[in-house]
């Protein structure tokens, strides 16, 4: 039996790398990864309304760059109480960057930091990255939930809308 076991491995090996090599076609074997990576932590897992989180911006670079910018957005009514917005600079291959802000928790306890990166390698080529942190649940969403939802016609489609309010 293991002697017709082994040949018939052997096609079924074949013919499945011969069907992934032609899945895509068009398309590289493999995606290149972005030379950049970004992340967002803060000091603990949930806060109320009124206090300062403490949240810690981390870059991490995989190209030489003499122009890395991160900037942060942040939801209605969240205020940076010490740090900045931005940051600006060079960095090496392999080179971590980080840097802190701490932000204000509003009265509806929901505060959205949104990161975005811009990184220019040596060569000119350009990459982005980007990381978002939360906490609390947001009104908007909430406002939603408790609407009751039209089923209306809009371009010839069946739609459900929301009125917000």
């Amino acid at each position: 039996m293991m002697k017709h076991l082994i040949p018939t491995l052997f096609i079924a090996a074949a013919f499945f790398l011969h069907s992934a090599s032609h899945a895509n076609a068009g398309e590289p074997a493999f995606k290149p990864k972005s030379p950049l990576s970004l992340t967002i932590s803060a000091d603990k897992s949930s806060y109320s309304p009124g206090e300062n989180a403490e949240l810690a911006i981390m870059a991490l670079s995989l190209a030489d760059s003499d122009a890395l910018a991160i900037d942060l957005e942040l939801s209605d009514g969240v205020k940076i109480v010490s740090g900045e917005r931005q940051w600006r600079g060079q960095v090496a291959k392999g080179q971590f960057v980080s840097f802190g802000v701490v932000v204000g928790i509003p009265e509806n306890g929901f505060a959205r930091v949104h990161a975005n990166a811009k990184l220019t390698d040596k060569g000119g080529g350009v990459f982005s990255g980007s990381a978002s942190w939360s906490t609390g649940r947001n009104p908007v969403e909430k406002s939603l939930q408790k609407q009751t939802p039209r089923r209306i016609k809009r371009n010839g489609k069946n739609v459900v809308d929301y009125q917000v309010k």
